[in-house]
C-alpha cells in the first residue's frame, strides 16, 4: 500500500490487516521496488497522485521487471469520475478504488484481485512445468530414435539430428520436402497406403521401413 497521506495508510492498512492480509505500507514510492523484491507482494494498491512520482509513472517502472509485470495493481485517487477511472485504466491499472471507498468494498474488491493473481500464477506455473515435461521427453527421444514429423500431406515439418544423420540430407534440405524424397521402391503401393489410411484416423501404425539416403543406400528402420 503505498501513498504520501499518513492517515490513509493507517485506516487502509488496518483494515485488510483486520481481513487476514499481511499489508506492507509506504509513504515513499521512491522505496517501491525494493520493498517489492523483499516483500513478494501478490497486490500492489497505488496512489495516482504523489508528489516525487506518479503511481502511473511508477508503475511503468514496476511492469519493466519481469517479476512484476504482471502485479494487479489497484488505483487510488479521490476523483472517483468515470473519464479518470477509464484513463487510468489504458495506464497500466487493473482496477480503481477511490480513496473515499468503504472497508467491506475495499476488503472484496483487493481479496478478489489476489484470488484471480493467485489462480493465474498457479495456472502458468502448471504450464511451464508441463512445457519443461515434454521438452524433457522430447530431448530423450530425439537422443534414441530417428524423429520426424510431417502433414496431412506428407510434407517434412521437423527432424532430428539422428534423422539427418541417417539419412545423409541436411536439416534444410528435409523440411518441405515430402517424405517420397526418402522412399527405397522396396514396399509396393498398398504398404503405404495402409500407413496413411491407419495415420489419417488417428490410430498408431507400426512396421518395418525400408528407406534410402541422400547417397543412395538403403536403411531399414522400426516404424512407429
Amino acid at each position: 500500500l503505498i501513498d504520501d497521506d499518513d492517515d490513509l495508510l493507517t485506516l487502509f492498512g488496518s483494515q485488510l490487516r483486520r481481513a487476514g492480509m499481511d499489508v506492507e505500507t509506504l509513504r515513499d514510492p521512491l522505496q517501491c521496488l525494493n520493498v517489492l523484491h523483499t516483500f513478494e507482494p501478490d497486490l500492489l494498491l497505488l496512489d495516482v497522485h504523489m508528489p516525487e512520482i506518479s503511481g502511473v509513472e511508477l508503475t511503468q517502472i514496476i511492469r519493466q521487471d519481469d517479476n512484476f509485470a504482471q502485479l494487479p495493481i489497484i488505483y487510488l485517487s479521490m476523483d472517483d469520475s468515470p473519464e479518470h477511472q477509464q484513463a487510468l485504466m489504458k495506464l497500466g491499472g487493473d482496477e480503481f478504488l477511490s480513496k473515499q471507498t468503504d472497508t467491506k468494498r475495499l476488503v472484496a474488491r483487493v481479496s478478489e484481485q489476489i484470488k484471480r493473481a493467485r489462480s493465474s500464477t498457479r495456472i502458468n506455473q502448471g504450464l511451464r512445468e508441463a512445457l519443461w515435461n515434454s521438452e524433457l521427453r522430447r530431448f530423450a527421444l530425439d537422443n534414441h530414435a530417428i524423429v520426424s514429423a510431417a502433414d496431412v500431406n506428407g510434407n517434412i515439418t521437423y527432424v532430428n539430428d539422428t534423422f539427418c544423420n541417417i539419412s545423409g540430407y541436411r536439416r534444410e534440405e528435409l523440411l518441405g520436402q515430402n517424405h517420397r524424397l526418402l522412399k527405397s521402391g522396396k514396399h509396393p503401393d498398398e504398404f503405404y497406403t495402409d500407413m496413411w489410411v491407419n495415420i489419417a484416423q488417428g490410430k498408431t501404425w507400426q512396421g518395418t521401413m525400408c528407406n534410402r539416403c541422400k547417397d543412395g543406400s538403403e536403411y531399414w528402420v522400426e516404424s512407429t
